[in-house]
């Protein structure tokens, strides 16, 4: 079946789009008349927060074969320009699907995709889980590829797809969450999230507290490993191992291939569903991508994430990885969010600092963290902040935070 069959067929079985606003004879009205609008368009933006207003347009362009960039609709000046800038600088190919990626660290890059790659991804899922038909519960922005993989999962295998918050209409869904939701919705909302037959987590390291909170309740949860370049995930550990108590992210999925470069531990991967390059550029196909991610294989094959490369601390001479700091921190039970980051400085090279939410005397905290941090480790700076800022997908805005302390 090829792709226009497989959207028509979809759009056409009962109930696949669950809580639309949109009847079924609407829904497909819809998307006719948005090919009507597009059809003559070089290429097609998608900005919005509305699921089913997102579902049209994507699917309509995506049938047609015209090129989409996607965007997020909560972006401010910097990255909308960011985000004109990328646009002005080729013609796209027809068929492609630009996805951002990079916005909260530095210059917004935008992935290029296209079905085949997508589609490779969702081939590797249902292997691996052993699936054929997806059924999604979507609680992510669908500009995001975390999002966006979970709508092509199900449109792919003809799966269900919904966006609500309530216990799943149908049974076996699938759900993937971040850190933050999780960390959010586990105290108050266990029974919820064991009615689902798997949740997967990833797009931000979880904290080791986190994962172990979310064994003792019996969630099945799946740690993931994935980027946008690589249409999400490429490892995950299966749920039975995680309850049994295997920690990191699992092993490759059947589509990819994955390796630690042995003189800096990057990791790196081939896979089908790897995207053709960054916007406007095309890379080189059949070749292994260089990640900014370290890891290690553990004597089980389990991919353990160490940190990222551009991230690393030079202090003293010393090298530090800001997650292990954090880990350290978030161990101690006395804060609820943390950040460390390595500023600029004269004697240091870069100082560790440490951003946190929780109301602790600075004191206790330093004193917990003695024991659990070498003293080159231990952050020589601490703020005490409301929270720290995160994107829809529980990454640290990095840049935001950065001006927030800056003013200190």
């Amino acid at each position: 079946m090829n792709l226009n069959s497989q959207i028509h067929y979809w759009l056409t079985q009962e109930n696949r789009l669950i809580n639309s606003d949109y009847s079924q004879s609407n829904l497909i009205l819809a998307l006719g008349r948005q090919k009507q609008q597009i059809q003559n368009q070089p290429h097609h933006i998608i900005s919005t927060k509305d699921p089913d207003r997102f579902i049209i347009e994507f699917l309509a362009a995506v049938s047609l074969e015209i090129p989409v960039f996607l965007a997020d609709p909560r972006w401010g000046a910097v990255e909308q320009q960011q985000f004109k800038n990328s646009i002005a600088l080729g013609t796209p190919q027809p068929g492609t699907i630009m996805i951002p990626t990079g916005g909260t660290s530095g210059q917004l890059k935008l992935a290029i995709h296209n079905p085949a790659t997508l589609s490779a991804a969702v081939q590797g899922f249902q292997e691996f889980y052993g699936v054929a038909e997806i059924n999604s519960h979507c609680l992510l922005p669908l500009h995001h590829v975390s999002g966006l993989m979970q709508l092509w999962r199900s449109i792919i295998t003809n799966g269900h797809f919904t966006t609500s918050q309530q216990i799943p209409e149908i049974p076996n869904s699938f759900i993937s969450l971040v850190p933050t939701q999780l960390q959010r919705w586990l105290p108050d909302r266990s029974d919820w999230l064991r009615s689902f037959q798997t949740v997967i987590i990833g797009g931000a390291p979880a904290a080791t507290n986190l994962l172990a909170a979310a064994r003792a309740a019996q969630i099945p949860l799946s740690p993931s490993y994935g980027a946008t370049e690589t249409a999400a995930m490429v490892a995950a550990l299966p749920v039975a191992d995680f309850l049994a108590g295997a920690v990191g992210c699992g092993q490759c999925l059947p589509h990819a291939n994955l390796r630690i470069r042995p003189e800096n531990g990057r990791i790196e991967i081939k896979s089908r569903s790897l995207m053709l390059g960054y916007y406007p550029n095309l890379r080189a196909p059949q070749e292994y991508w260089l990640t900014d991610d370290l890891g290690e294989l553990d004597e089980s094959g389990n991919l353990q994430i160490i940190g990222r490369e551009s991230q690393k601390i030079i202090s003293g001479g010393e090298k530090i990885f800001p997650e292990q700091v954090e880990a350290a921190i978030l161990a101690t039970g006395l804060v609820t969010d943390v950040c460390v980051l390595g500023i600029p400085d004269a004697e240091w090279g870069d100082r560790v600092v440490a951003c946190y939410v929780g109301a602790v005397d600075l004191l206790v905290l330093q004193t917990a963290v003695a024991d659990r941090l070498a003293a080159f480790k231990r952050p020589k700076a601490w703020f005490a902040l409301p929270e720290i800022p995160r994107n829809s997908q529980g990454k640290v805005d990095r840049i935001k935070l950065r001006q927030q302390i800056a003013s200190w």
